[in-house]
């Protein structure tokens, strides 16, 4: 764990019978300098446990990555040190702690399927902001990496389901 950088984590892993051992590896991630990110889920599924309950959650996580409708339901705005609103072909939106507020432009391509764009942008932000060994107010480098995971996120949609075009 003493290498690791980032830590990502489906929000789906934040509950149920893996909580504790996932709460468990979140813990030690901080310890050893590591930043932990999450893709928070569906809305559905955050409603069902309760937005508030799954608010007090992400106050272990460095990084989370809703989409428009996830961040809308969540009102995250301020509360994390890097939130990066996904909104489709419209690009990503990064919030840094201290209120900057980062944009990448969506591209365009000829869309097939959306399944797997979210992953894809997030695999491809992450590994850039690794590699740019970024911190979380870095400015320029997380808006390397933004422009980044549109760029996976739009290849993902150019190809049905969730096969590999990356």
């Amino acid at each position: 764990m003493t290498q690791v950088k980032i830590v990502y984590l489906s929000g789906y892993a934040l509950l149920g019978k893996s909580a504790e051992s996932v709460f468990g590896l979140i813990e030690r991630a901080h310890r050893h300098g590591g930043l932990v990110a999450v893709d928070p889920g569906s809305t559905g599924y955050i409603e069902d446990y309760g937005v508030e309950r799954y608010r007090e959650l992400l106050k272990h996580v460095d990084v989370c990555f809703p989409n428009l409708e996830e961040a809308e339901l969540l009102r995250l705005e301020g509360q994390l040190p890097l939130l990066v609103i996904t909104d489709g072909e419209r690009g990503a939106t990064a919030q840094l702690g201290d209120g900057e507020e980062l944009r990448a432009s969506g591209l365009t391509v000829d869309s097939v399927d959306p399944t797997g764009a979210g992953d894809a942008f997030c695999g491809a932000f992450l590994a850039k902001f690794a590699e740019l060994g970024a911190g979380l107010n870095d400015s320029a480098a997380i808006k390397v990496a933004l422009n980044a995971g549109v760029a996976a996120g739009a290849k993902a949609v150019t190809t049905l389901g969730a096969r590999p075009s990356l």
